[in-house]
C-alpha cells in the first residue's frame, strides 16, 4: 500500500515547481516567481525526487544544475503542464459556448485558395476547435447541410437551384468556367467556332453528385454519350488524357490552357451555353440551427476572403 500511495502522490504542483526552478535558475528565484517560501519550493522538489527516485538537481555548486535524470524528465514535465493548460483553456471555452468541432461541407468546385486562406486564419484564432472537411459535388454538399450533417457549407448557388429552403447564405466569391478538351481531341481539331451538333458527337464528362445516372439533372449536357464522374480531379485527368470534353472551373484549368495541355473550345454564339456565366459561391447554414462563435467567425471569414480573392 505504501508504494502505491507514494506513486500516486506525484502532483502537477511538483512538476510546476520543477519547471519554475529550471527557468528561474535557482530555488530562491523560483520561490519569488511562485510567491512562496523557499522552503516550500525545496520541499516540493524533494517530494518530486522521492516520487521519481532520482536526483533532479546537483546542488553541489552555487546554483542547482540539472542531472542527467533531470534533463531527461524536464521535457515530459513541460509537456504535461502544457497539456493541462490546454485542457483548462478548452474547458473554459466550452463553458462559454465555443463549439468543440465544426463540420464544413464544400462543393468540389470551390477554389482551394478560398478554403486555405479562411481555414489558415481559423486555426490560429481557434486552435482548440476541430474541423471536419467534407468535399462533395453539387447537390451532395447541399444534402449534408439540409440533413444537419454539416454546420456550414460552401455551395454553388447554380447547383442548389430551388432547394435552398431553410438555409441562410451569404456570397463568398464567384468563379468562371470554360469548355475544354485535350489538344489532340477531335473537337480541338475542328473548325472554330463549334456548333451544338459538333458537341453532340463526342463523349462529354459531366460532374455527378452521386450514383443517379438517370440524366434528369444533367446540367449543361450536349453530347449523346455522357460520362458522369463525381470527382473533379479525376475528370481533370481524363480530360488531359484526351478522354472526352467538358466544362471546367477556370481556376482548375487555366494553367493547363496556358501550357497547351488543354484547349479552350470556342463555341458558336448560337450554341446553348456558348457564353458560360460566372457562378456565385455562397457559405450557407441551416436557418434553424444557430451558429456558435467559431462557426460565425468562419462564416464571416469565408465571406471576407471571397470578396478579396479573384478566381477568374
Amino acid at each position: 500500500m505504501t508504494g502505491d500511495s507514494e506513486r500516486d502522490a506525484l502532483s502537477l504542483d511538483q512538476l510546476a515547481v520543477f519547471v519554475a526552478v529550471v527557468e528561474a535558475g535557482s530555488f530562491s528565484a523560483a520561490a519569488r516567481k511562485l510567491k512562496r517560501a523557499q522552503s516550500a519550493v525545496t520541499y516540493g522538489i524533494q517530494n518530486l525526487e522521492a516520487q521519481t527516485r532520482s536526483a533532479l538537481f546537483d546542488r553541489g555548486g552555487y546554483r542547482p544544475v540539472l542531472t542527467a535524470a533531470g534533463r531527461a524528465l524536464l521535457p515530459r514535465a513541460r509537456r504535461i503542464l502544457d497539456d493541462v493548460s490546454d485542457f483548462r483553456r478548452q474547458a473554459r471555452t466550452l463553458s462559454a459556448g465555443l463549439e468543440p468541432r465544426l463540420t464544413l461541407a464544400v462543393d468540389v468546385v470551390v477554389p482551394p485558395r478560398l478554403l486555405t486562406a479562411a481555414l489558415g486564419a481559423f486555426s490560429e484564432t481557434f486552435p482548440m476547435v476541430e474541423i471536419a472537411l467534407l468535399v462533395h459535388p453539387m447537390d451532395a454538399t447541399l444534402s449534408l447541410l439540409q440533413r444537419g450533417d454539416a454546420d456550414l457549407g460552401v455551395i454553388v448557388d447554380m447547383a442548389a437551384g430551388e432547394n435552398l429552403g431553410g438555409l441562410d447564405r451569404l456570397p463568398c466569391g464567384r468563379f468562371g468556367v470554360v469548355h475544354v478538351a485535350a489538344p489532340d481531341h477531335p473537337l480541338a481539331q475542328l473548325h472554330s467556332p463549334l456548333r451544338s451538333e459538333d458537341l453532340q458527337d463526342y463523349t462529354q464528362l459531366l460532374l455527378s453528385a452521386g450514383v443517379d445516372a438517370s440524366g434528369a439533372n444533367d446540367w449543361g449536357a450536349h453530347a449523346v454519350n455522357r460520362w458522369r464522374v463525381n470527382d473533379l480531379n479525376l475528370r481533370h485527368h481524363l480530360l488531359r488524357a484526351g478522354v472526352g470534353w467538358s466544362s471546367m472551373p477556370r481556376h482548375v484549368v487555366d494553367a493547363d490552357i496556358a501550357e497547351g495541355k488543354l484547349v479552350a473550345l470556342n463555341l458558336d454564339s448560337q450554341t446553348s451555353s456558348a457564353r458560360l456565366p460566372e457562378y456565385t459561391l455562397s457559405v450557407a447554414h441551416q436557418r434553424q440551427k444557430a451558429l456558435g462563435p467559431a462557426g460565425t467567425w468562419l462564416r464571416d471569414q469565408l465571406v471576407m476572403q471571397g470578396a478579396n480573392l479573384a478566381f477568374n
